[in-house]
């Protein structure tokens, strides 16, 4: 259900999608919070009752939220504490790839069944959330300095690097990196 901000003040979660007119704007703060802002200029805050309201003029600190996902019946979250930073993944705007949803589906053994094949400037197989999950060519030996597989490409553990015609897919510019943790 959509979030939506009335002239008034009044905030309601009752309908699928918000008008133009009862949509409002997330302002990043600093220190890791949102503020809300609706369309008429007012500011999101919780009233002495705990009810959400649309009526500050100016967002004062009391005023500001965290967001924080849950799980919906056709989701399932990854146990990444970096998730929420991660728009690209879950976004509440409804710009995303849909992975809660994809996870829903499968959650079999990580790295088990699914090959997935990057195609970008490479990828820091060392890294810390994709060195367990790394597709390992099964017919390479590694560090022996031949092509076991005789593919053309020696060590070639990892996959290759057709850019600089080698065995060592190594990112050396970071950007295979970020979409292949996406």
């Amino acid at each position: 259900r959509s979030l939506t901000a009335s002239k008034e003040g009044i905030v309601r979660a009752d309908r699928e999608q918000a008008l133009d007119w009862e949509k409002f704007k997330k302002l990043e703060n600093e220190d890791g919070t949102i503020s809300l802002e609706s369309f008429f200029g007012k500011y999101f805050a919780v009233d002495g009752s705990g009810v959400i309201v649309a009526k500050r003029v100016n967002a004062s600190l009391g005023d500001r939220f965290r967001i924080q996902l849950q799980v919906g019946p056709d989701q399932r979250l990854a146990d990444d504490p970096a998730l929420p930073k991660l728009w690209g993944l879950h976004s509440l705007g409804g710009f995303d790839i849909d992975a809660l949803e994809a996870w829903k589906i499968w959650t079999g053994e990580v790295g088990k069944g699914i090959t997935v094949a990057v195609i970008d400037t490479g990828i820091d197989y060392t890294h810390e959330d994709l060195r367990e999950q790394m597709w390992m060519n099964p017919y390479e030996i590694p560090g022996n300095g031949v092509d076991d597989d005789e593919n053309g490409y020696i060590d070639d553990i990892h996959g290759a690097d057709f850019a600089n015609e080698d065995g060592d897919p190594m990112d050396d510019q970071m950007h295979g990196t970020h979409c292949a943790g996406t």
